[in-house]
């Protein structure tokens, strides 16, 4: 992962961006990639990590306009950050197979 000055290495579970080559990969750029895949399938010790390098209102806007997120991570994020589960992109998007 790349290194920047202020928020240092990133240090979640490797697992967690399989498809992505690490060498040259933006953290800054893919962030949406980034904290959907953290929050989605990682573990609380990622989640802090998260926290630490991107911050809690980063998080919180990058979850809002997902619309990748399953409904067990959408439900626990509307609690953790007291959003309406309405206002999640995701939310108001139909799965592929029920689209027409």
């Amino acid at each position: 992962m790349q290194k920047t000055k202020t928020q240092g290495e990133l240090k979640i579970r490797p697992f967690l961006l399989w498809d992505v080559n690490p060498e040259g990969f933006d953290l800054s750029k893919n962030k949406q990639l980034v904290i959907e895949r953290t929050c989605s399938l990682g573990n609380l010790s990622d989640f802090k990590e998260l926290v630490r390098y991107y911050g809690l209102e980063t998080i919180k806007s990058e979850l809002v306009k997902s619309a990748s997120l399953d409904h067990k991570s959408l439900n626990f994020f509307s609690c953790y950050f007291n959003i309406p589960i309405e206002q999640f992109k995701c939310f108001s998007k139909k799965p592929l197979h029920l689209q027409q």
